[in-house]
């Protein structure tokens, strides 16, 4: 529970100082990398975790977990704090932060973009998620391999979505790359839906993280576009918390719809919300494009 509430804090952070750090025509880029260490080090942890408690026992491994927290506190305590933070105060009590936070969303097209566009999308991942396991196992036959190749299939895509999303959003525009990405993330989700099996299957679902991958990175990037610095965190913190609210009701509802209709309908359904996604995202989005953020100015 403490890490989970820490990781709260952090990661809106780290999103919303990000555009402090580095230059305007760099964020896609940037963007592009924390996404990639960040998926490449959770799909390797559990892989170096299962070997120290294979070796040693689970003690090891939560004192090498703890360890990796205070290097990272290692890591961040030398960046200039002028860096990381407003050049104005922000404190204004409670409702009052909380307030400014959705004043900032509701004025915001490219916030707006986020909340409507990202929910739905979380809608769709609540049931690919919950559903997946029973695709590879009921409707493909293929077992725990299967799922292991369509989980692996998928992050493989998202990698390759991140590595290209900072040239597509260069050259398309963050608003076209955006839709086109969503396009492509739901048209691999429909393309499993319809795979006969595993294989063709997880060739589906290496275009369907693409798509994805490539979303994460221009949705993170439209929020940091959108929101000035002073209020960015908030504004991560609003707007995480709005989608993944989303998320755990798509669960709750995708484990009864799993067992009513079967994984390939859940899946098509995915698609459709993912379609609708990107024709909000399209309409929403229109005219915003890779502008300098506003960022906390040295003292």
């Amino acid at each position: 529970v403490v890490a989970g509430v820490g990781n709260a804090f952090f990661r809106p952070a780290v999103l919303a100082g990000l555009p402090n750090l580095v230059a305007p025509k760099e964020l896609s880029d940037a963007n592009a990398l924390l996404q990639l260490v960040e998926w490449g080090t959770t799909a390797a942890g559990p892989l170096a975790g299962g070997a120290i408690v294979a070796a040693s026992g689970p003690h090891l491994a939560y004192w090498v977990n703890a360890a990796t927290f205070a290097l990272s506190a290692a890591l961040v305590v030398p960046i200039p704090g002028r860096l990381l933070q407003s050049n104005r105060p922000i404190g204004r009590g409670h409702w009052g932060d909380l307030a400014e936070g959705f004043t900032v969303v509701r004025r915001s097209r490219a916030l707006m973009t986020v909340l409507v566009t990202w929910s739905i999308v979380m809608l769709a991942n609540g049931g690919v998620n919950l559903a997946e396991v029973f695709l590879a196992k009921r409707s493909y036959h293929s077992g725990d391999f299967g799922f292991g190749l369509l989980w692996a299939a998928s992050g493989a895509g998202m990698i390759g979505g991140g590595l290209m999303a900072a040239t597509l959003v260069e050259r398309w525009g963050v608003a076209a790359a955006y839709t086109r990405l969503l396009l492509v993330f739901g048209l691999g989700i429909a393309g499993a839906a319809a795979a006969p099996d595993v294989w063709l299957g997880a060739v589906a679902m290496i275009a369907s993280g693409f798509g994805n991958g490539g979303a994460v990175v221009a949705n993170i990037t439209l929020v940091q576009l959108g929101a000035p610095d002073h209020v960015r965190g908030r504004a991560f913190t609003l707007l995480m918390s709005a989608t993944y609210a989303v998320l755990g009701i798509a669960f709750v509802v995708a484990g009864p719809l799993t067992n009513a209709v079967g994984a390939r309908w859940v899946y098509v359904c995915a698609s459709s919300a993912i379609a609708v996604a990107a024709v909000s995202a399209r309409r929403l989005a229109r005219g915003i494009e890779l502008e300098e953020p506003a960022v906390a100015k040295a003292a």
